[in-house]
């Protein structure tokens, strides 16, 4: 940060009470200032928000102890900046606006111009680009490289990548980048962004090469991948997540790559390419730091696919490996309650609904559950829930295949599910079955 240096500790022993309570305020934003910055690069947006805020609380308290003080410009970019951070663009733009008269008239120039920069900043954040770019571009070109004059190109970058001048916005994004890591990283989220809006492939794939090849880049990896997500539906997309599932070596500690790897593959499979996308999923679940996450993913993909039970104990015996990954251990702790329930139906046909029951909600397997309703139905076509087990089915029945259901419940039109489902419920006794079945049910889960 652009301040001047704040007063040495020796100095301050020096003053009054009352100044040296505004110094510290002042001192004690700027600090937490600090700390938020390094949190948000290190990917720790949630922390950061905590200390953005107490920035702004004893900038704005610093501020109010003497307006008039020598160090009101610095409280008030210290708040500006803090409340930015925050969303608060109106409470920013107004408070560096103020810095940036304060300081010019005390002299400080070059703290005038960065406060202005960030006013800049503000204001495009709340719509009036014409007026942010009418104070930037004479404060940049008058101010040599520092964080300041970064996040002036960034904001530059984006509205003119938001007015279609490209050229201009990629020398700003390059020149912005050239100052630190951390705002190459913020070129490359701009550029990535802005080619999911525009639709265009080239900005994507070289947004998704420039986050590779960044220092420290991996620590946003979560935003960006929710930013190959909220475009993963665009066609313009495709080739950088292509070249993402093929990335073997970047700047990304190798765990944080093989996430990006995984990420890009389960979006391509959703667009399709189901083959690559299980094919490096498959890779990944071998060797790899997101072998656990790799092998869950590829769990759940399969289990929607299964229509026997046969094939639960090799989707099973596939998840053992990865079984200190939570989500993959639950999932097996379900197969094996399902295959119990299974083994259990011998001796209580009812446990055969459970297990279908259990497919259909705890698995998301729909085919698996479909068949079990019907193997359920068929082991008892005259009890008492085969029309619940067969309505049950028939919801989950593609339209195109529902007609032998449809004729075999045409003909158990007395059955008490079935007049409920047509507007005719036999209430009693329809509530008596559904306590029998809910009874029988919680004993074969207890067991």
């Amino acid at each position: 940060m652009r301040t001047r240096t704040l007063l040495p500790t020796a100095f301050v022993l020096l003053l009054p009470f009352s100044g040296c309570v505004y110094y510290n305020s002042i001192y004690n934003a700027e600090r937490e200032l600090s700390r938020a910055e390094a949190l948000r690069r290190g990917g720790f947006d949630a922390s950061a928000e905590a200390l953005y805020e107490a920035a702004l609380r004893k900038a704005a308290a610093g501020y109010r102890k003497d307006p008039g003080g020598e160090w009101a410009a610095e409280a008030l970019f210290i708040g500006g900046r803090a409340a930015l951070e925050l969303g608060k663009a109106a409470r920013a733009e107004a408070f560096l606006a103020a810095s940036s008269e304060i300081a010019r008239a005390a002299g400080h120039e070059e703290m005038a111009l960065e406060a202005t920069v960030y006013r800049a900043r503000a204001l495009a954040r709340m719509g009036r680009s014409f007026a942010a770019l009418e104070v930037l571009t004479p404060s940049l070109n008058r101010l040599d490289p520092s964080p300041a004059v970064a996040t002036g190109y960034l904001t530059r970058a984006r509205i003119r990548l938001e007015r279609g001048m490209t050229e201009g916005a990629d020398r700003d994004l390059t020149t912005a980048a050239a100052v630190g890591p951390e705002y190459a990283l913020d070129a490359a989220m701009i550029r990535m962004a802005l080619a999911i809006e525009r639709r265009r492939s080239d900005w994507a794939f070289d947004a998704a090469e420039d986050m590779l090849v960044v220092s420290g880049a991996h620590w946003r990896s979560e935003a960006f991948i929710a930013l190959l997500r909220q475009g993963a539906a665009e066609d313009a997309l495709e080739p950088a997540l292509r070249m993402l599932v093929e990335t073997r070596r970047s700047g990304w500690p190798p765990a944080e790559r093989d996430r990006i790897r995984l990420a890009a593959a389960r979006l391509l499979y959703q667009r399709g390419d189901t083959a690559v996308g299980l094919s490096v999923a498959g890779e990944l679940a071998i060797v790899s730091d997101v072998a656990g996450e790799a092998r869950f993913w590829i769990a759940t993909e399969r289990i929607t696919q299964v229509r026997e039970a046969g094939e639960l104990p090799g989707l099973r015996d596939f998840l053992r490996p990865a079984s200190d990954h939570a989500g993959a251990a639950e999932l097996s702790e379900k197969i094996d309650g399902l295959l119990s329930l299974m083994e259990g139906a011998a001796s209580d046909p009812v446990a055969l609904f459970a297990a279908a029951e259990l497919a259909r909600e705890g698995l998301d397997a729909d085919l698996l559950a479909r068949t079990l309703f019907i193997a359920f139905a068929d082991l008892d076509p005259a009890g008492p829930w085969a029309g619940k087990s067969l309505l049950a089915a028939l919801a989950l029945t593609p339209d195109s295949e529902a007609a032998s259901l449809a004729s075999r419940l045409d003909t158990m039109r007395d059955d008490p599910y079935l007049l409920a489902a047509t507007g005719s419920p036999a209430q009693d006794e329809l509530e008596a079955l559904e306590a029998e079945l809910d009874r029988r049910m919680l004993g074969l889960r207890a067991g």
